[in-house]
């Protein structure tokens, strides 16, 4: 049941981040993003060429590409040594925290909604929460 659980959580996490990484990389580099991914409930490609977009000039979703990506290597790192369990447990939380700080923005600020983008940024949310319930797990241990 040990090894179980503990696979489960990296499965789950390794799942969900490789989704991030896919959504950020069809929203970064593909034409038209106003089209497969987004709902008619809301208007991705107005709220990605809004003001918080991009920035520094980068799209958010680009960043949010590179990060993921960074975001991997960390989880791998932090299942292979337990060094860097802090330190990813800390990116996740800082992560969660940008996502709700992006879907406030969609929901208080733009009042417009990109149904992909707030899908990306629930599952940070939820890795975010899933890291922490993992966390807390190997403390026991």
């Amino acid at each position: 049941m040990i090894i179980q659980k503990k696979n489960l959580f990296i499965s789950i996490i390794l799942l969900f981040i490789a989704l991030e990484i896919f959504l950020t990389a069809y929203l970064s580099f593909l034409p038209g993003n106003d089209s497969y991914l987004c709902s008619t409930l809301g208007s991705c490609l107005e709220v990605q060429e809004s003001i918080y977009g991009k920035f520094l000039g980068v799209k958010v979703a680009v960043l949010g590409f590179i990060s993921f990506i960074i975001f991997l290597f960390l989880y791998f790192f932090s299942i292979m040594n337990k060094k860097f369990k802090i330190i990813y447990l800390i990116a996740s939380i800082v992560g969660a925290l940008i996502a709700i700080y992006f879907i406030f923005i969609q929901i208080f600020t733009l009042k417009k909604i990109c149904s992909s983008c707030v899908f990306i940024d629930v599952l940070m949310i939820l890795i975010s929460y899933l890291s922490i319930k993992e966390y807390e797990y190997h403390q026991k241990r």
